[in-house]
């Protein structure tokens, strides 16, 4: 962001003084600069203590960062205002409360082991039902559960405690709501047994504090006179009860947040409460930033096209500060490899640029962004990077596709076929798909084809034909190259079939896919296996590098975590319905989110933005992209 002198809007801001204010503020707009700046006036012009001053945010780097442009501001190295996050002012009100007297966290790890002994419980009980009442029990949900779907029950675990709301009320989106409840209530007991809170308990435990001791809660209002919220958009109810007891009778609530950048449901935000607060607080002012420092103007311009088809927003027109620049351009592929390839020619060629040029000026992948709709499509594509050679760093940590049970089923199918027949991986493969083979029918530690079969012969006649299809099959495997290998056991043997019996077969048939593609142009096992090897180290590298390299290559990430970043150039792969949208997302809010989602991924880019789909029989470009394919840019 350059350096702004203030525009009319921000200077409105930052002179309010007191009561509730909402500040809609667009991307690029200058928002930490708003902030940091009204700290100063209300200290150095409207002579507030710094210690009455509480700044709120999502997350230590955000809070960190405001703190540190704040004293860069006024050139101080240290000051009383209190920067922090949400969960670190809850956690130090309870602290200091002693509430309870040991207040300790329960880490994620314990939560989701908790979580899976839970859920395992709960349908080992079903079935006991199930069994005495003589009806056949339903398809298991924790069966290969992907991390995709645990990640969504604990989102609606988070999402459920986060909304004020009874669990008779709460309408839960990854299982049915008697699973929930059971899995919540044994959460809470163990919590309860082993004096530990969670994140989500913070909220709750605070506002029930300040209910139950309002002396307490005059306190607090007292220290924190004056409030400021940042990324208001992504609170949730909770928090938001907590802010509104804290700015008390004085109300020096100052929000500022996006409504159009409110793309944090899973984890209970909700956008409306934007709309809430001028209910809330009739006597709120309301200003506007609509002026985009960051981007060119076709590039906002373009994401205007898209925002504006949302229906639930707060009217607003972001207008950008530079000139039109490059224009934005769409491209369609007649298939996923074809665009992969383009883009791997993109990045190549500015991977040439940037070794020709040197380390002069910032490295030009380090300013180059490659943001997708989930971690898959990311870490699928980091392997396409790998190949060619071309350094990259990854936001989050990217979900190593060969660490899955398909991924393991696959690379044992094609070691046995090539000779390794041990025991143990003869029973991971032997009934995948369904063949009913018994285990006892292997008694060593390795296993004999042509035993195997006369055992059969013997003892399970009805057995021969399966046994022979098995043994033909690997025969034919053992001379295929890898990719040939992949694509007969799932077509020839069957192993799509068996991956259709299983939950989120969908998503797992799209992971036999990647995986099937990442074997192409390997002659043998042992190079694929090579390239699986080099795959993992250097996609926990990009992940964990960062720490202590920086930001190296071309960024990755998925549109979630995109938020709050800006680079000059952006490529968004894979827009095609069922991506974005996501394929998950039915309800008319859901869709809306991933409308913003996508506009906050082009708002990324400073300079240039290339965004690419397939069309072919199976896809289709993304609904969203409608407005600008009709001719507008």
């Amino acid at each position: 962001m350059p350096d702004l002198s203030e525009n009319i809007s921000q200077s409105m801001a930052i002179s309010h003084f007191q009561g509730p204010a909402l500040v809609l503020a667009g991307p690029g707009s200058g928002k930490t600069f708003t902030i940091t700046k009204r700290i100063q006036y209300l200290i150095e012009q409207c002579k507030v203590k710094p210690e009455h001053i509480l700044v709120v945010t999502f997350t230590r780097a955000a809070a960190s960062e405001m703190k540190e442009r704040f004293l860069k501001l006024t050139g101080e190295k240290s000051s009383e205002v209190s920067f922090g996050t949400f969960h670190a002012c809850f956690y130090s009100i309870l602290r200091r409360a002693c509430y309870p007297a040991k207040l300790e966290l329960l880490s994620e790890q314990e939560k989701r082991i908790r979580v899976r002994e839970a859920v395992r419980r709960y349908e080992q009980e079903e079935q006991e039902i199930n069994q005495d009442s003589g009806s056949k029990a339903g398809r298991r949900f924790w069966t290969e559960l992907s991390p995709e779907s645990e990640e969504s029950l604990l989102q609606d675990l988070s999402r459920y405690k986060n909304s004020g709301q009874k669990m008779s009320a709460y309408e839960p989106l990854s299982v049915k709501k008697e699973m929930l409840a059971y899995v919540w209530k044994e959460l809470e007991q163990y919590k309860q047994l082993v004096h530990r809170i969670d994140f989500d308990d913070m909220a709750i435990q605070c506002y029930t504090l300040f209910l139950k001791q309002p002396e307490l809660l005059k306190q607090w209002q007292e220290k924190f006179q004056y409030i400021l919220v940042d990324e208001f958009q992504d609170i949730n109810e909770l928090q938001y009860r907590v802010m509104c007891l804290l700015a008390g009778e004085k109300k020096n609530l100052f929000m500022v947040g996006d409504d159009d950048q409110s793309i944090y449901g899973f984890r209970g935000a909700r956008p409306e409460i934007m709309k809430r607060v001028l209910r809330d607080f009739p006597e709120c002012s309301t200003m506007l930033l609509e002026q985009n420092y960051r981007s060119s103007g076709n590039i906002i311009r373009a994401a205007g096209y898209v925002i504006r088809e949302n229906k639930n927003r707060m009217a607003k027109e972001i207008r950008a500060v530079r000139d039109a620049g490059q224009s934005v351009r769409i491209r369609e592929f007649e298939s996923r490899q074809d665009e992969t390839e383009f883009l791997m020619q993109e990045l190549s060629a500015l991977w040439q640029k940037e070794k020709e040029t040197g380390n002069a000026e910032r490295k030009i992948l380090e300013d180059t962004a490659v943001i997708f709709r989930t971690n898959r499509e990311m870490a699928d594509f980091a392997g396409h990077l790998i190949k060619k050679g071309i350094p990259f760093s990854m936001k989050e940590t990217g979900r190593n596709m060969f660490d899955t049970a398909v991924a393991r089923d696959i690379r044992t199918y094609l070691r046995f076929a090539q000779g390794e027949r041990y025991r143990n991986d003869f029973y991971q493969i032997m009934n995948r798909p369904l063949r009913y083979i018994p285990r006892d029918i292997v008694k060593g530690h390795t296993v004999h084809l042509g035993k195997l079969l006369h055992d059969c012969e013997r003892y399970y006649p009805g057995l021969v034909e399966e046994v022979e299809k098995f043994s033909e099959d690997m025969e034919r495997m053992s001379t295929m190259q890898p990719y040939a290998a992949i694509r007969y056991l799932r077509k020839g043997v069957g192993y799509d079939e068996h991956i259709r019996t299983m939950p989120d077969a969908e998503d797992k048939l799209e992971l036999a896919e990647q995986i099937t593609d990442s074997a192409r142009g390997y002659a043998t096992l042992a190079e694929w296996e090579n390239y699986i090897e080099e795959y993992a180290a250097k996609l926990s590298a990009a992940s964990s590098d960062r720490e202590t390299k920086g930001w190296d290559g071309v960024q990755m990430m998925t549109m979630h975590a995109s938020k709050g970043l800006e680079y000059k150039r952006v490529y968004l792969p894979h827009l095609n319905e069922g991506s974005i949208p996501h394929k998950k997302s039915e309800a008319f809010e859901e869709l809306e989110e991933e409308r913003r989602m996508l506009y906050v991924s082009m708002t990324r880019a400073k300079d240039s933005l290339c965004m690419t789909y397939v069309k072919d029989k199976q896809k289709a470009a993304s609904r969203f992209l409608e407005p600008l394919l009709k001719g507008k840019i």
